[in-house]
């Protein structure tokens, strides 16, 4: 019975969780977090995610660095009423 857990679930819950997330993904596995290209990938290494470069290709990301990032870079602010502006 196993359940498939978030990054940021697994580094909240405990260490046993966050043994089970691998701690450093490849670009692929970054875009498969984000639901993104691997060209969208190399756009946030160009704009300043943190990474690893092992070679001169292989680049690898600490999956839990990334997603905070990710949260920094690209958060959500509200602008206005929640319910459209209804008078």
């Amino acid at each position: 019975m196993s359940k498939n857990i978030s990054v940021t679930d697994a580094a909240t819950v405990g260490n046993e969780l966050a043994a089970t997330v691998p701690r450093y993904g490849s670009k692929r596995d970054v875009a498969s977090m984000v639901q993104m290209s691997v060209r969208s990938v190399d756009n946030f290494i160009n704009e300043g995610c943190p990474h690893l470069k092992l070679g001169k290709r292989r680049v690898r990301f600490d999956m839990v660095e990334t997603r905070h990032w990710l949260a920094e870079k690209f958060r959500v602010q509200r602008r206005g009423p929640v319910n459209g502006g209804a008078r």
